[in-house]
Parts: structure tokens; C-alpha cells; sequence
């Protein structure tokens, strides 16, 4: 229902004056109004009889003191109805699983794609631009907190600790607000959920910032390192390392152990991996004397089979398909295997060699595919060809794809007996 006093109509739907003049009571409440605008909405809300409000207004608690005390006002009219909110200068919640989109992004139960990792933010990034990233390998939730004057992190984890359609928990966060009460969610997620999370704030003028931003206080970073290394939480580094290790944890099976069997086109790329797998603690597999029968038949009988793998003289003898086919599959039969990586190339020369060599690729392991960002054209067809096929989405950089190799090894040490 919209609700505006000046309208009678908003895109197709009859408007109303205000929320006391609705046929009914509804379950949900969005406010986006100029902040002066916000308690009376509020205080209309409470009299209807509504539970749960959205508002994404701006100019409370990150707009100085002034605005802190507009935010505590909007904190005790809600307590005294009874009422919980999201907010303010929050974009919401989106919901895959019933189409709730509270945001002002375009999505609709078509254009997203459904998938276990859910999204919690003190930022409308999420709710916005980044969806159309979480959408290469799917979500289920996404919870933007804006200032947390009533619903915080904490609260959201409890939801998620126990939501079917969630297996997987990413937070971008500049505070935590009970500490206590979040240790307690997180140690009983973890064992179950991989719980990421990227910290802003770090530095000093990031404090600074993060304070302007949703009127928080960030706290020193030493300790929020301590914090999670405690926990067992996952930090990210970057936004780009968030999704990336999302995409990790949605799309591959544990480990049993973290020896890493590495396939590569290219002599250069055995050596980044090899070094990027030292940087992670992650031995080089060793082959079984089977495994290394089938490798060596592949190749031109002067050509030494060493690990990793530099299967280009294989590739030249034995053609490209037929030497990733059965690479793949002697790696994933090796004892001595714990994770694959294999690095092909993003060009129009390979394209359909590629796409047959991984058609009916069937792993129990965890494969970690490297795409060379060659031709930026061919790199999206193959990436879109392998989503099709529910094969995990491609990295572009070797170092990217080990590094979160190592974290999901280190989190299957950790955890790995008692995860769904």
C-alpha cells in the first residue's frame, strides 16, 4: 500500500493518506521520508497495530548530535509499541525464497538467482549495485543494518544461525554492538555455517569515516583480530575477497586434507600456484603410482610429469580435452589429492575444447578453476557455460583461487566433522 498524503495513485496502486487509513493492518512498514518526517510515521505505525518497520531515511545518528537524539526518539517510540526496526538509513531486506524486496534495486523473483549465502551489512552496497555480483553464484538473504539503533547484528545471526535456506553468513561490518551476546551466536554457527566477515574501520581515518557513515564507533582493529582468530571466523580483505570466499564455501564440497593437486597450461602458472600454495600452508600432492601411469600417458616420452602439473607438451601430444579429462579424473581418484585447481585460459582458441573438456565434469572434491582472463568475452561465455553446468564459478587470478582454497582447508581442520 502506498502512503503518501499528496497522491492518489502511485504506479497503478491507489494511495492513502496515511497508514490509518489502510483497509488493513500490515505486516511491514518502509519509511523513506526526510528525517523530520520519520516519528510521526513511526507513532502512526504503533497506533495501527504494525511489528516491524524499514527506515531507510538518512540523517539520524551519522549526521551528529542532533540526529542522535532524532535516532533515540525513534528507539523509544518503538519499545513502547512493541515494535522492532531496521535502521534508519537502512535499504532493508531481500528475502529469495518470497520475492520481499524492501530495497530501491530492480530485483524480482526472476532476475535474481536463489542460492545459500546470505548477505548482512551496515551499508545499502548490498542492497544495490553488489547484488548483481551475488547473483554469479546465488543468495538466500540480504540484511542491510544502516545504523543498528534497534536490530543489529547479532540479531540478524540468530535468525540466520537457524534459517534452512542459509548456509553460508557474510557481514560487512564497521562495530559490534554486544560482543558478548555476538561471541555466543557465532560459536554456535560456526560449527555448521562458515561465518565471513570483512571489518571497515581499521585504521584510523577508516574510524573516522565509518563514524560519518552510519554514526558508529569502529574500535581498535588489534582486537577485532584477536576476536576472530578466537572464533574461528574468516576474515576478509577486501569486497572482492568477500565474494570470493562466498563463492568458495557456497560452491565447493570440504576437504579431507589440504594437499593441492595443481593442473596448468602454462609453466608460469605452476609457479604462482606453487608459491600462492606455500603462502597458504598447502602441500603439494604427491601422485600414486597409478596416478602417475595415466599422467605419463598423456605426454611425449622425454617430457617429465611433475607436481604441479604443466600439461602443455601433454596438451600438444594428447590434445587439450582428453588431457584435462583425464588429469581431472586421475586427480579426483588420488588419495594423495585433497583439493584441485586447474588453470585453463580465456581464449577463442580453446573456447569449445574447454567447454567439452568440462561438460560432464562430476567432482567430489573441491575444484577450483582458474580462467586467465585472456579475451573478456570468451572469459563470460565459459564462466556462463559453467554455471549451466553447476560446475563452481571461475576465478580470474591464481593467487585469489588458493588463497580461498587455503581458507576452506583451514575451516574443514577447524570444523569440517560437524558441517551440513
Amino acid at each position: 500500500y502506498p502512503v503518501n498524503p499528496k497522491a492518489r495513485e502511485i504506479l497503478g496502486l491507489k494511495a492513502y493518506p496515511s497508514l490509518l487509513h489502510l483497509p488493513e493492518t500490515p505486516d511491514l512498514v518502509l519509511i523513506a521520508l526526510p528525517p523530520e518526517g520519520v516519528p510521526g510515521a513511526l507513532r502512526e505505525a504503533a497506533e495501527r497495530g504494525v511489528r516491524a518497520a524499514v527506515i531507510e531515511s538518512g540523517g539520524f545518528g551519522e549526521a551528529g548530535e542532533e540526529g542522535a537524539r532524532a535516532e533515540r526518539e525513534l528507539v523509544e517510540i518503538t519499545r513502547k509499541a512493541g515494535m522492532r526496526f531496521l535502521g534508519p538509513n537502512s535499504m532493508g531486506t531481500y528475502n529469495t525464497s518470497n520475492g520481499l524486496c524492501c530495497g530501491f534495486a530492480p530485483v524480482t523473483p526472476d532476475s535474481y538467482r536463489r542460492g545459500c549465502v546470505a548477505f548482512v551489512a551496515q551499508s545499502g552496497l548490498f542492497g544495490a549495485m553488489y547484488l548483481y555480483r551475488m547473483m554469479r553464484f546465488g543468495f538466500s538473504k540480504v540484511c542491510c543494518l544502516g545504523n543498528k539503533a534497534d536490530l543489529d547484528e547479532s540479531d540478524i545471526l540468530e535468525y540466520l544461525e537457524g534459517d534452512p535456506e542459509t548456509k553460508v553468513v557474510c557481514l560487512y561490518i564497521e562495530s559490534v554492538k554486544d560482543g558478548r551476546r555476538f561471541r555466543e551466536l557465532a560459536l554456535k554457527m560456526l560449527p555448521r555455517k562458515p561465518l565471513i566477515v570483512l571489518k571497515g574501520g581499521r585504521t584510523e581515518p577508516g574510524r573516522k569515516a565509518a563514524s560519518s557513515h552510519t554514526g558508529t564507533m569502529a574500535g581498535r582493529d588489534e582486537i577485532y583480530e584477536a576476536f576472530f582468530k578466537q572464533l574461528g571466523i574468516i576474515r576478509a580483505q577486501s569486497f572482492e575477497d568477500l565474494f570470493d570466499l562466498a563463492q568458495t564455501f557456497a560452491c565447493e564440497p570440504l576437504p579431507k586434507g589440504r594437499k593441492l593437486g595443481i593442473i596448468s597450461l602454462t609453466g608460469a602458472g605452476c609457479v604462482v600456484a606453487a608459491d600462492a600454495a606455500a603462502f597458504s600452508e598447502l602441500p603439494l600432492a604427491s601422485y600414486s603410482p597409478r596416478t602417475l601411469k595415466m599422467l605419463q600417458d598423456l605426454f611425449p616420452g622425454w617430457a617429465p610429469v611433475g607436481s604441479p602439473l604443466d600439461v602443455w607438451t601433454a596438451v600438444e601430444e594428447s590434445g587439450f580435452v582428453k588431457t584435462y579429462r583425464v588429469s581431472l579424473q586421475a586427480f579426483a581418484e588420488d588419495e594423495g589429492v585433497d583439493i584441485i585447481l586447474a588453470v585453463i585460459p580465456a581464449m577463442r582458441s580453446f573456447r569449445e575444447e574447454i567447454k567439452e573438456a568440462f561438460s560432464d565434469l562430476k567432482l567430489s572434491k573441491p575444484l577450483f578453476l582458474v580462467l586467465l582472463e585472456g579475451e573478456a568475452e570468451v572469459y563470460e561465455e565459459i564462466a556462463s557455460f559453467l554455471r549451466e553446468r553447476d560446475l563452481p564459478p571461475p576465478f580470474p587470478d591464481i593467487n585469489r583461487a588458493v588463497r580461498c582454497a587455503g581458507i576452506l582447508a583451514n575451516y574443514a581442520e577447524r570444523f569440517g566433522g560437524l558441517r551440513e
